[in-house]
């Protein structure tokens, strides 16, 4: 296949081994992948509403709803909002185990990901990463 035609696939090629590593690391098929961003989020940052989650790992508000509602269901997170309809987000015991699981199967997945890479290779990754995410996070690319 044409290297510039497989450059656009790189991205959800990561994402989907990186999934992979961390679905076998949890051996725990009611615990999708996808929720670590969240949980991470919700871990760092207490109390936080659904939009500033939204807003914190850059997904719209509607995945957000969905999933948080799963999290909240499956009793790893919950809302201490009186307000309906408003969220002040919480990881409950369960949920901060389950952080400490899926930090550790992150880091197994992504140390896997990277290990035919030198150390100068990983600080130019990690300085090219820094400035995708950046000009992501700006908006730029996104407004144009």
């Amino acid at each position: 296949m044409d290297e510039d035609i497989c450059g656009h696939y790189y991205p959800r090629a990561m994402i989907e081994y990186l999934n992979r590593i961390i679905d076998q690391e949890l051996n725990d098929k009611s615990i999708q992948p996808s929720w670590g961003p969240f949980i991470k989020a919700i871990k760092a940052h207490e109390g936080l509403s659904l939009k500033d989650l939204s807003s914190i790992i850059m997904v719209d508000k509607s995945l957000s709803t969905r999933t948080v509602r799963t999290l909240i269901e499956n009793g790893y997170v919950e809302n201490r909002s009186e307000v309906d309809r408003k969220y002040n987000l919480y990881l409950t015991e369960k949920g901060k185990d389950l952080s400490i699981r899926m930090e550790s199967a992150f880091n197994k997945a992504w140390a896997e990901l990277f290990s035919d890479l030198n150390d100068d290779e990983k600080t130019v990754l990690r300085i090219i990463s820094k400035k995708i995410y950046n000009r992501i996070k700006g908006g730029d690319v996104l407004s144009s």
